[in-house]
């Protein structure tokens, strides 16, 4: 299932461009609790250099799937993340999840640390969390652990995060404790891709 839109692009100088864009529907991760038959919406950009990670949890947290992807805005990064079946928060139904970009290629680990081999936060500058290059905003899930979002950063390029991974952590991100804002476990992870 496919269906077409057109993305308008303001180029610098006030020029606007058309990009088209197309959206393809495909089975979503089956699981205990997700069937063959839902679905989630990935945007595919024609004629356009882009990247984007399918997001999976963790043996402990088999419910989580979603995607990122990253498009080139002028000099900028659009990143776009969608995320379901996150953990339900018990206090007030609010439970909100550090996510950034890691250096690692790989979403693989040890029994304790299923993705130990994301590695640490992506930071070619060397500056202190939550500077780092691949620190990015939390995941605000709804009371159904569904979190979608969208940001524009200067922080990195599309080209860079090609051959990144993504990683969503169980806790939100402190934003000072050194090195990654004591967000605890990492509970989902993706391998960004070039596409396009």
């Amino acid at each position: 299932m496919r269906s077409f839109y057109n993305l308008f692009r303001h180029q610098a100088g006030g020029s606007i461009t058309i990009q088209t864009a197309a959206l393809y529907k495909y089975p979503a991760k089956s699981n205990t609790s997700y069937s063959a038959y839902n679905t989630l919406w990935e945007v595919f950009f024609i004629n356009t250099v882009y990247a984007k990670a399918v997001i999976y949890g963790s043996n402990k947290y088999q419910d989580i799937y979603g995607y990122a992807a990253f498009v080139p805005d002028a000099n900028k990064t659009l990143v776009t993340v969608s995320v379901y079946g996150l953990p339900k928060g018990e206090k007030c139904g609010c439970h909100i999840f550090a996510m950034h970009i890691h250096e690692g290629v790989s979403c693989t680990g040890t029994s304790e640390d299923p993705f130990a081999d994301a590695k640490t936060h992506y930071d070619p500058n060397g500056c202190p969390h939550p500077c780092h290059a691949g620190d990015m905003p939390p995941l605000y899930p709804d009371k159904n652990g569904t979190a979608k979002f969208a940001f524009v950063t200067d922080r990195f390029t599309t080209g860079e995060m090609i051959g990144k991974t993504i990683i969503i952590h169980k806790m939100p991100d402190d934003l000072h404790t050194q090195p990654s804002g004591n967000s605890g476990e990492k509970i989902a992870c993706g391998v960004i891709e070039k596409m396009g």
